[in-house]
């Protein structure tokens, strides 16, 4: 899940024992009732919430956009878990959590980021420590797979099946257990993410030239899946955003670009 304000949000490294697993832990304040209203994108990732010291949440990975209002004053602390995490991280197929939203207890029950009260941004990584010391590690081949679908906006499936001697059938299965998605989904949130990153970050506000620099095949497309994905068009969405998100903050290896 990626919050879409910066106002009142922040991001903050994960501590070091985390890099393999985490994107980055994240606090947010909502102010008023537009900041607790806007929509989260899909991003490929899957975040653990607590809310005011409530019962923590997952968000799953999600292939399009939602909205969870918050009421002013709610104060979000989450960890951010890079792709292909989720299923090892939570003991399920990352498929069976696409676009919930529920209590974290319902996956993990007895873990310890279930069971503790009154978790501060100073106490989180232990407790996600904790929790991670006696899971099974990540899928090198998933590991694999998430890079090239996210390095490779125009590459096809049957090119990384054929790389990694799987079938297409066998590797859209397991992107399902390690993603949430099938490589074509995951490479398309990707995309979206690529072109979201690029306008937060050059001069250009060319359509056309977010499109060919992104990976879609010309504006059209840029715009169909950006409002499949968004729910909204590429110009109402892009000039809101106050950044993106770089792919290679995603992965704990560099991308090709």
């Amino acid at each position: 899940m990626e919050v879409l304000s910066k106002l009142h949000y922040r991001e903050r490294p994960p501590p070091p024992a985390l890099t393999r697993q985490l994107v980055c832990l994240w606090q947010r304040h909502i102010t008023d009732n537009t900041d607790g209203q806007r929509p989260i994108l899909p991003d490929g990732c899957v975040d653990l919430i607590w809310l005011n010291g409530a019962t923590p949440l997952m968000a799953g990975p999600m292939d399009r956009a939602q909205h969870f209002p918050l009421p002013p004053g709610t104060a979000v602390l989450g960890a951010r878990l890079r792709p292909g995490w989720a299923g090892v991280a939570l003991g399920l197929p990352a498929a069976q959590l696409r676009n919930l939203h529920v209590p974290l207890a319902d996956i993990l029950r007895t873990s310890p980021l279930c069971t503790a009260t009154q978790v501060t941004s100073i106490k989180l990584p232990a407790l996600l420590q904790k929790h991670f010391v006696d899971i099974a590690p990540l899928d090198p081949t998933m590991c694999y797979a998430a890079h090239w679908l996210a390095s490779n906006p125009h590459g096809k499936i049957w090119q990384l099946a054929k790389e990694l001697q799987l079938s297409e059938r066998l590797l859209h299965r397991r992107c399902q257990v390690a993603l949430g998605y099938g490589p074509k989904v995951f490479q398309r949130i990707m995309r979206l993410q690529r072109v979201r990153w690029l306008a937060s970050t050059s001069l250009s506000t060319s359509l056309t030239w977010l499109a060919m620099e992104s990976g879609y095949a010309d504006q059209a497309h840029l715009c169909r899946e950006v409002r499949t994905l968004t729910g909204q068009s590429p110009t109402r969405l892009l000039p809101r955003q106050l950044s993106g998100v770089a792919l290679s903050d995603l992965f704990n290896s560099p991308l090709s670009s």
